[in-house]
């Protein structure tokens, strides 16, 4: 039988095709696959070869310090190096512009034998326990800005020094305290006048409550929280740090007196008569403590300093206007807080209830100050009017509002002490010849220029020393 003809085409097509293997043949060959690679296991390493960490390794730069040999004069006192040092504290000492610090051992110090009449229109440094008291009470702005530039801070005698001496005198040995308000224009020195009185206090062995910043009392500066059972709004930051300040200061008074009725701390333990009053002090101080709880603790200290005649005791406040002004606090109805509405500032008020109240001052001096460093807290009208002052800032018209709770405390005996006399040619004089002496300008002065500044500032202290220092010369 003949067999059919085929194409070439067809037989090339017929050569191509491989033959059809089995299925033992499809399936083992990946199983020998997979078996030689289990054979052949790699090891697994978590560092680099060392061959690529020689090819990729660099030398690292080390920073180093570079120092000029020769001094480039004084630097900006804006930036800080490295190492957190002012660059101007460091000047060389071999530049032209550095200056040795004035050796100002030789001033006489500031405290109740020094401070005679012979004394007025003479530098006069503070002692360290004054500069104590001022660390812990603080200053009013002005103040530590200017004893902050001072290499030993001092202060001027004049004759308002010795007559407010002497009213402390009088008031010490007197059966009854005193309740004095210092008035006098801007700058005229009326905070000057109250550090003074409180240097002279502490060295007559007086005990010293002493607030330079009573603005910080109703400025709205602190946390505050009301309290439903004394009804009135707690400051406990600025409450800690009074009776801290306190207690530094008076350390050693507060342990020979101590309180006279029992009193019973909310949510807290009860203080028996007769407890030291320092020992009370450091309760006000305990953690634990509830902000109501310290605030007892702090009336119970200041009325055991008020009710005893042991001691005298002086309760100075500056920027006393502040007692007598609404605060910058609200109420949760956005309304708001007068400054007998919160509890420090009503505690202090208290101390010029009348002298039969338990807060009554027994035995010793409430000075205050009136400030007008803060325009947006001017002397409140009831002041003005009770201690018949002519401030442009309070006038009194016949339609003038008065709060009558303020205007109660205000005529509760507060008499007015006038500090606002200029200063002389000789206290001037004095001012200017320190500052000479602590090397405050850097060319030569002369006559000229101190009789010119003097006659711009009209003989105000505060506008007398700020020309001086402001000077080119």
């Amino acid at each position: 039988m003949a067999s059919s003809p085929i194409s070439s085409t067809s037989k090339v097509l017929l050569r191509s095709i491989r033959p059809f293997t089995s299925l033992a043949h499809v399936t083992t060959a990946p199983i020998r696959c997979l078996a030689g690679q289990q054979q052949q296991r790699r090891e697994f390493s978590f560092t680099a070869p060392s061959e690529a960490v020689k090819a990729k390794s660099t030398a690292l730069k080390k920073k180093v310090a570079v120092r000029k040999k020769t001094s480039s004069g004084p630097r900006s006192t804006g930036g800080k190096r490295k190492g957190g040092a002012d660059s101007s504290a460091n000047l060389s000492r071999t530049t032209e512009f550095h200056q040795q610090s004035p050796d100002l051992s030789d001033l006489v110090e500031f405290n109740s034998e020094n401070v005679t009449k012979d004394a007025v229109s003479h530098i006069m440094a503070w002692n360290k326990r004054a500069l104590g008291a001022f660390k812990n009470f603080g200053l009013p702005r002005e103040l530590a800005r200017e004893q902050s530039t001072q290499s030993r801070p001092r202060t001027l005698v004049r004759p308002q020094t010795i007559s407010l001496l002497d009213t402390l005198d009088a008031s010490s040995n007197s059966k009854e305290s005193t309740r004095s308000i210092l008035v006098g224009e801007k700058g005229c020195g009326k905070s000057v006048l109250m550090t003074q009185g409180v240097s002279y206090a502490l060295d007559e062995g007086w005990a010293v409550v002493y607030l330079p910043k009573a603005i910080d009392l109703i400025n709205s500066s602190s946390p505050y929280v009301y309290s439903q059972t004394q009804l009135t709004y707690l400051q406990p930051s600025l409450t800690r740090a009074l009776i801290t300040s306190i207690l530094e200061v008076n350390s050693s008074i507060l342990k020979t007196l101590s309180t006279t009725e029992p009193t019973q701390l909310e949510r807290s333990s009860k203080v028996e008569a007769g407890t030291p009053l320092d020992k009370l002090a450091r309760l006000g101080l305990d953690e634990t403590l509830n902000p109501a709880a310290r605030h007892q603790v702090l009336e119970a200290l200041v009325k055991g300093l008020a009710s005893q005649t042991k001691v005298p005791v002086l309760f100075a406040i500056d920027d006393l206007q502040a007692l007598f002004l609404p605060s910058l606090y609200r109420d949760p109805d956005y309304e708001i807080l007068q400054s007998y509405e919160l509890g420090l500032p009503r505690m202090l008020l208290s101390l010029l209830t009348p002298k039969d109240s338990p807060f009554a001052l027994r035995r010793g001096a409430f000075l205050g100050a009136l400030s007008g460093t803060h325009t947006e807290f001017p002397v409140p009208a009831e002041l003005s009017a009770s201690l018949n002052l002519a401030l442009d800032s309070s006038k009194v018209h016949p339609y003038t509002p008065f709060n009558p709770t303020h205007l109660a405390h205000a005529q509760c005996g507060l008499k007015a002490i006038h500090v606002g006399q200029p200063l002389s040619k000789t206290e001037a004089a004095a001012i200017f010849a320190q500052l000479i002496r602590e090397r405050a300008y850097w060319t030569a002065t002369n006559d000229e220029f101190f009789l010119s500044k003097f006659v711009e500032s009209a003989g105000n202290a505060r506008t007398f020393q700020k020309s001086l220092l402001s000077s080119l010369i």
